[in-house]
């Protein structure tokens, strides 16, 4: 097993300890507000590391959904019994 670094001020150190995952079911809104603000680059979606299931499916980014801050909008509105999982690395404040 490879321990963890010691929390640092070193957001590549940082970034390393923080892989989140959350999700949501019931919901009918295209636009979701994350717990935390992804790492992303926003001009180049498709090469970060942020995924996004919906029903256990991975979606496309630019094409199934976009992200801006701490936001995902879906191309396409889940509908009720649908459940929706993002994965994605942020930086702790």
């Amino acid at each position: 097993m490879i321990r963890l670094p010691a929390p640092t001020q070193d957001p590549n150190v940082q970034a390393l300890s923080r892989l989140h995952r959350e999700s949501r079911t019931g919901s009918v809104l295209a636009a979701w507000q994350l717990t935390n603000r992804p790492m992303i680059d926003p001009n180049n979606l498709e090469s970060s590391p942020f995924f996004l299931y919906k029903n256990g499916l991975l979606l496309q980014p630019t094409t199934d959904y976009t992200v801006a801050g701490d936001v995902v909008t879906l191309a396409v509105a889940p509908v009720v019994g649908d459940r929706v999982t993002a994965i994605y690395w942020y930086v702790a404040q």
